[in-house]
């Protein structure tokens, strides 16, 4: 008996074939290869001596087959891939057909699935909120001229800046999870530590217009560069960094730049959009990302590359004893002893068993116990345990078949090698799916697609404050820049801090006093009106700090008009003493700070006339050498019955280290008159070319009291203040939050950027706990999830 002869006995067919290509009858081997169909799987082996597997197509995953002509057919798979395959003549090619249709019939779960009702679509757009992965498009693999699969060679620049940049030769994965680098010799691999998540990049910006490419730049390749702005991951300090790239060709970039737009992008090319990836199992993706690059070609992966991955995953497996258990897993699912990617994620989900979880599922799963849930036991389990009692038997089928869509080999297992039970399990969920849907964002606890009523006043809702937005780390040394305006934006903050104070060649921003750098006011604003509307279209908050000159005040004007021009709110639309709604103020901004009244300019004047007065006594006094321990925020300061204000180099300090016996009755005078104005001296009142731009927001003092309050005047006070006030008089401050906002910002001692509990504030009904976004820490991540 020849060898065909025994293979024809083992196997359903065997024989070459061409795929994608014209059979050549001369040189099998060397364009075409030898294809085995067995009951599960069509193997694709480079020769007729089986020494080397190429590839394997599951029979579970064919949704069709058909003839194309008479020595040509095709083959459907799910994600809407096809392949094309050519025989050596008419007879072999119905041969083929006739065997895979055998063995289609027998295995391929879509052909098991019921038929999904008429009215599907209406009843998916019902529940798309509570299961967002029903409505998403299959995930694509590559743009029309699939350039972006290969290897690049680009010029990379470091993070850090400090070195010149060199070539690196660049690939993205064929799954469109990660874009990852390698160096350019032959024997160099990809590695975890050289690979960007593509969920975690937020921006794709073309030219060079960061500051790696301003240490280094080269102007005329500027067509060609972009830059990956993604979020600094488990540093000190939260904020932006960069992956800078030169492409080698125009084209080369231009292919990269529609593939990442279209990963990371919703389609109006602005807002990142909330992709498969984002919410599918975390779990699996994380296994996926690894398997990209530890896989040979992402095809299979050897069984002591697997034993070491899972063996850091968990320290308790043995590297010997998952290699044993490796063996006896490929020794009856696999030709050899090397795992794909499904048995990849089948061995993971068995080392990593859920007790808990499976006494849950074996509560629900009556029927089939060992293969999986029916569609009305999930459905029960949905109801009893999720609360979800509206979800209609169609959705649960597309649920089931989008979380169970990769464990066919755990299937498989559990049917015991039985293809009736395999046929009855391809309807069903099995446990590794439905542990799959529970880590999903399918079952998260948080709807992020809720939609809130936006037609109340403004006063009524939390706004995510952001303290001290232009630093990137330190509040006394650190840099100053609009990146951090860029992160802030696209953590959802809409109420921005902007300390402006007079520059040589306009207003700049920079914390005053102290070794901070400074940054151009233009440059800010130009940042927040290119930004300030991708994460919501709602309007977008400045509170102005001002201490700039009347002079460059006109200039401040100046520029807020040219660059935002009539985004800016400057129509009073309250309506009975209440604030707009933010439907009303869309794609607005709003500008707080501080106006000048006549009140304040007598004060000024009677300041401006006691100032020699204090000089005098101060001069004649001795003084000792004063050096203050840190500079009190200077904020609009509170004027609160027993809550006194701390200044920051103020003259009361000062003669606290001398005796009192030195002073005149004229200082003491002087000194009880400057306590109130205090506010006036640290930070000037808007003239009228920027007060007419201010409408909604006034800062005034607080008084305590206040009966009737205007919902166009706030109140700001630091963390010290606002304990102090809601313990004494909570109520009040519930009252005011009703009709006006109020905004508190961290003390001055913070200086290493730390974070207060804004849950103080947020009981009381405090619209603005304005925190440093920089700083990672529990305040800030409790921030975060709340907002």
């Amino acid at each position: 008996m020849s060898t065909n002869e025994i293979r024809e006995e083992k196997y359903l067919h065997t024989g070459y074939l061409s795929k994608d290509g014209t059979f050549d009858k001369q040189n099998n081997d060397a364009i075409s290869g030898y294809y085995i169909l067995t009951r599960g799987l069509l193997e694709c082996y480079k020769s007729l001596k089986l020494q080397k597997l190429k590839r394997s197509y599951n029979l579970a995953t064919i949704t069709d087959i058909a003839t194309i002509n008479k020595n040509t057919f095709k083959i459907c798979l799910l994600g809407s891939k096809t392949l094309i395959f050519q025989t050596k003549d008419q007879n072999d090619c119905v041969a083929w057909v006739s065997h895979l249709e055998q063995g289609f019939q027998l295995w391929n779960s879509c052909s098991l699935s019921d038929k999904v009702e008429t009215d599907v679509e209406q009843e998916v757009f019902c529940h798309r909120i509570t299961f967002p992965s029903i409505l998403l498009p299959n995930q694509i693999r590559k743009d029309e001229d699939g350039q972006t699969k290969g290897e690049f060679h680009m010029i990379k620049y470091a993070r850090n800046g400090k070195t010149i940049p060199h070539e690196r030769v660049f690939k993205m994965d064929d799954n469109n999870l990660h874009v990852m680098w390698k160096k350019t010799r032959q024997s160099s691999s990809y590695r975890w530590k050289s690979c960007l998540n593509i969920q975690d990049i937020s921006e794709v910006r073309c030219g060079q217009q960061t500051r790696n490419f301003n240490l280094f730049p080269y102007v005329e390749v500027d067509k060609q560069s972009f830059s990956l702005i993604f979020e600094r991951d488990r540093e000190e300090w939260c904020g932006l960094c960069s992956l800078d790239v030169i492409c080698d060709s125009v084209l080369a970039f231009q292919d990269w730049k529609k593939t990442l737009d279209h990963l990371i992008y919703e389609k109006n090319g602005k807002k990142p959009s909330r992709d498969s990836q984002k919410l599918n199992d975390p779990i699996k993706t994380f296994l996926k990302r690894h398997w990209s690059l530890l896989a040979v070609d992402n095809k299979v992966i050897s069984l002591d590359t697997t034993a070491n991955f899972l063996s850091q995953c968990d320290q308790k497996f043995k590297k010997r004893s998952l290699r044993n258990f490796l063996r006896r897993i490929t020794k009856n699912n696999f030709s050899r002893d090397e795992i794909p990617w499904d048995g990849f994620l089948f061995t993971f989900n068995v080392i990593n068993d859920q007790p808990k979880l499976l006494h849950i599922y074996s509560k629900y799963a009556l029927t089939f116990p060992d293969l999986g849930l029916t569609v009305q036991e999930f459905q029960k389990f949905l109801q009893f345990e999720q609360n979800d009692g509206d979800v209609t038997a169609s959705v649960v089928r597309q649920l089931i078949d989008y979380h169970d869509r990769d464990h066919w080999i755990f299937k498989r297992v559990s049917a015991g090698g039985d293809p009736n039970a395999y046929h009855n399990s391809a309807k069903l969920l099995s446990f590794h799916g439905f542990v799959s849907y529970l880590r999903s964002a399918d079952n998260d606890v948080i709807n992020h697609q809720v939609k809130q009523d936006m037609t109340k006043p403004l006063s009524h809702y939390f706004i995510n404050s952001s303290h001290n937005t232009y630093l990137t780390t330190h509040q006394l040394k650190g840099l100053s820049s609009c990146e951090a305006y860029i992160y802030a934006l696209q953590k959802g903050c809409k109420c921005l801090e902007i300390d402006c104070w007079d520059g040589p060649d306009g207003p700049i921003v920079t914390h005053g006093m102290t070794f901070t750098s400074k940054i151009p006011l233009k440059d800010v604003l130009t940042i927040i009106k290119v930004y300030g509307f991708d994460y919501s279209p709602y309007p977008v908050i400045l509170s102005l700090e001002n201490h700039c000159s009347a002079e460059q005040q006109a200039m401040m004007a100046q520029m807020f008009t040219e660059i935002f021009g009539d985004t800016i709110a400057t129509d009073n639309l309250c309506n009975l003493n209440n604030l707009p709604s933010p439907e009303q103020l869309k794609y607005k901004i709003i500008l707080k700070g501080n106006l000048k009244s006549k009140k304040k300019m007598r004060q000024r004047k009677i300041s401006k006339q006691t100032t020699k007065k204090r000089s005098a006594s101060i001069s004649s006094a001795t003084s000792a050498n004063f050096s203050p321990k840190y500079l009190e925020k200077t904020d609009e300061v509170a004027q609160t019955p027993g809550l006194k204000t701390q200044r920051s180099i103020s003259v009361n300090s000062m003669t606290s280290f001398n005796s009192p016996s030195q002073h005149s009755p004229q200082m003491n005078e002087a000194s009880n008159e400057e306590k109130t104005g205090d506010s006036e001296q640290v930070q000037i009142p808007f003239e009228a070319s920027m007060a007419r731009l201010i409408v909604y927001c006034i800062s005034v003092p607080y008084k305590h009291g206040e009966t009737n309050p205007n919902c166009c005047e706030m109140h700001s006070f630091s963390e010290n203040q606002i304990s102090t006030l809601v313990e004494k008089c909570p109520l009040e401050m519930i009252y005011l939050t009703q009709r006006k906002f109020i905004r508190t910002y961290p003390k001055a001692s913070r200086v290493d950027s730390s974070n207060y509990n804004p849950m103080l504030s947020w009981r009381h009904g405090i619209q603005m706990a304005a925190i440093n976004v920089q700083k990672p820490g529990q305040f800030y991540f409790t921030f975060a999830v709340l907002h």
